[in-house]
C-alpha cells in the first residue's frame, strides 16, 4: 500500500479503519506525528490579517480577513484595533467565541 493510500498526504485512506496489524489508519498528517500547538505548527499563527475599515453613518464596518463586524464609535474602533495589533490570535479567538465586546 502506498503512503498516499495510508493517508499520509491528507485524508486519502485505503477505505479501512485500521491496517492489517490493527494500527488505526491516519486521516491527517497531524495524526501521524501527534498534535502540535498552533503556535509551533503554523508560522503565521499570531500574524495580523488584512484589515479594511469603512466609515458609515452609524459607525464603522471593519473587515479582518474573512470576518466582518460593525463598530459603533471611534473609541471602540481604536480600542479593538490596539487589542488586535497587540495580540491578533487571541483577539480573533475572542471574536469567534462571541466575547470580543463583553
Amino acid at each position: 500500500m502506498s503512503d498516499l493510500q495510508r493517508g499520509i498526504h491528507g485524508g486519502v485512506t485505503s477505505g479501512r479503519d485500521s491496517y492489517a496489524d490493527g494500527t488505526p489508519t491516519p486521516t491527517r498528517p497531524q495524526q501521524l506525528m501527534g498534535e502540535a500547538p498552533a503556535s509551533t505548527r503554523d508560522p503565521n499563527y499570531n500574524r495580523m490579517r488584512h484589515i479594511t475599515i469603512q466609515q458609515v453613518d452609524q459607525g464603522f464596518i471593519v473587515t479582518v480577513g474573512c470576518q466582518t463586524l460593525a463598530i459603533e464609535n471611534k473609541n471602540q474602533l481604536i480600542s479593538k484595533f490596539i487589542e488586535y495589533v497587540n495580540a491578533p490570535a487571541q483577539t480573533e479567538a475572542k471574536h469567534l467565541e462571541g466575547k470580543l465586546f463583553v
